[in-house]
């Protein structure tokens, strides 16, 4: 539903000046994606599968009994009926050896905001401003109780690249300053 500036002001008290209106998403909601992954990578080992992490393919080849074969940076070849593509940033360089170049993954990188558990009465829904000078990232409740603003993407020209530098920070911190100054003012928080 459609909500006045008022309507906003109402709901996220401590949301900076400058608020037109606002879109509530009631089904809008919090997932934690490395529990998620978990439950997945569970649910996997249960049903016989096996990772092999830190391991980079090079090559992978169709065999004539239709299974494939993933030749892997300093390890035995592993054969598999079946593959699951995990390969995060690098999803796109394995979908290629697969025969398929349909996508490529844009290198992008950000950072959050963390605050303590004392700032989280500030917030009680996830707010995504709409700001073209200022930059788009969200202000949201963790999974752990407290709150997070970010990320503020960059494009990063390097897969590999998480560095977060001063200038990564500042526009977050700018950001932050704009749409959240109440809560910017309030406890300590760290980057992650």
């Amino acid at each position: 539903r459609m909500l006045s500036a008022q309507q906003v002001l109402d709901i996220e008290y401590a949301l900076g000046p400058g608020v037109a209106g606002g879109l509530e998403v009631p089904e809008e909601g919090l997932v934690c994606p490395w529990t998620t992954m978990l439950a997945f990578a569970s649910q996997a080992t249960v049903n016989g599968a096996q990772f092999s992490f830190e391991s980079r393919v090079t090559d992978v080849v169709r065999q004539r009994d239709l299974t494939w074969q993933l030749n892997i940076d300093g390890s035995e070849p592993v054969l598999a009926k079946y593959v699951v593509n995990a390969a995060g940033v690098h999803v796109d360089d394995i979908n290629a050896m697969f025969g398929h170049g349909e996508f490529d993954i844009v290198a992008r990188k950000g950072c959050f905001l963390t605050f303590d558990r004392v700032a989280r009465p500030l917030f009680s829904h996830i707010v995504m401003p709409v700001l073209g000078a200022v930059g788009r990232a969200h202000i949201a409740p963790t999974i752990h109780g407290a709150l997070a603003i970010g990320p503020m993407l960059t494009d990063a020209a390097d897969k590999d690249d998480s560095s977060v530098t001063p200038a990564d920070l500042d526009a977050l911190l700018d950001f932050g300053d704009a749409v959240a100054p109440r809560l910017m003012r309030s406890e300590e928080h760290t980057s992650e």
